[in-house]
């Protein structure tokens, strides 16, 4: 069902225009003032924007400059509603990207054979790929255009240890760490937790649950207090539909994720303890600020895969060796060298 967002101000034209649309099985939303308009454009996904042209705070044309310019919404095809004819603005309008103009009054035939030709004309680009591309697919392209949609989006704010979803919840949303620390974990059938990862500063999680679209086998919490937004999965999809670089970062991503949760099995089954806790350092020293890992050892120990005394024993040992340096709940690894030397790194992508 295509989904169809009318920008008008005034509240008979708007009502005529939705109750028109609906009959013919469109789903429509509307706005009923130019900023209102470009807000629900940018948050949700639009098949198609009919858009008054005289409007208060941002009016038609300033609509359409903004919007055009946005990656999430450059492509929807926007059609201008407006009493105007004159060349000028359709001059204006047509300049500034707009797909069709629509002179009011117009009949309902006229109304539905523009929004049927421009969605059909909108679908027909997409199946021949003539939708604009990024000449290069390179996931860390792809990273900084997320980047950039996630520091458009509001965010929330997270207390230590406060839980931002469920284990068995159904995820609409793509989570982005914009500062602080998240736990991702998982409750065996003995309610002893196991520790998949930690999400720092910008940093998406939750993906591949949402792209599953099934519910989540593992919870997220916060760690320390944490600044965390969320994308809606449909917007994210459209996202992924118009930028090829964001595929090739999200596919690299699953595929490191992967190899990593191999990589931890195979740990688990057949290294000795002191080889996993090696394993596990060096690992974390990549993710946390400094190289400085600091967080308890019951969450250390749920990671590696181990009892806290164990952990806390070989911790010790660490230390005695000269190979690690402990402060509270901060470890920081300072002869690599002799670490590598008896147990080597671990085998990451």
């Amino acid at each position: 069902m295509n989904r169809i967002l009318i920008i008008e101000d005034d509240r008979e034209v708007r009502e005529d225009l939705k109750e028109i649309l609906e009959l013919m099985d469109y789903k429509v939303e509307t706005a009923d003032n130019g900023k209102s308009g470009v807000q629900m454009a940018l948050k949700n996904s639009y098949d198609l924007i009919l858009c008054d042209v005289v409007m208060p705070l941002i009016d038609g044309f300033g609509v359409l400059n903004i919007l055009s310019k946005k990656p999430a919404t450059k492509h929807i095809p926007f059609v201008l509603l407006t009493e105007q004819s004159n060349n000028f603005d359709f001059r204006k309008g047509m300049n500034l990207g707009a797909d069709d103009y629509l002179a009011k009054p117009f009949l309902k035939n006229d109304l539905l054979r523009v929004v049927e030709v421009r969605l059909a004309k909108s679908a027909a680009l997409v199946e021949r790929e003539e939708v604009p591309k990024f000449e290069f697919r390179n996931p860390e392209l792809g990273y900084e255009e997320l980047t950039k949609l996630f520091n458009e989006l509001p965010v929330k704010e997270y207390r230590a240890k406060e839980v931002i979803f469920a284990e068995g919840k159904l995820l609409n949303h793509i989570y982005w760490v914009k500062k602080g620390r998240v736990k991702v974990a998982k409750l065996n059938n003995f309610e002893k937790e196991y520790i998949f990862s930690f999400i720092e500063n910008e940093k998406t999680f939750g993906y591949s649950a949402m792209f599953r679209n099934k519910p989540t086998g593992f919870s997220a919490t916060a760690m320390v207090d944490t600044t965390v937004a969320k994308m809606e999965r449909e917007v994210f999809l459209n996202h992924m539909k118009t930028k090829p670089n964001i595929n090739f970062y999200f596919l690299q991503k699953l595929s490191e994720n992967l190899h990593i949760k191999e990589s931890q099995i195979t740990h688990l089954a057949y290294n000795p303890i002191r080889k996993r806790v090696s394993d596990a350092l060096f690992e974390l020293t990549e993710q946390f600020e400094n190289g400085i890992i600091s967080m308890s050892r019951d969450d250390l120990s749920h990671f590696v895969g181990m009892t806290k005394e164990s952990l806390v024993r070989v911790l010790s040992e660490f230390k005695k060796d000269g190979w690690i340096a402990l402060e509270g709940n901060d470890i920081k690894l300072i002869d690599k060298e002799s670490l590598l030397k008896f147990y080597g790194e671990m085998d990451l992508p």
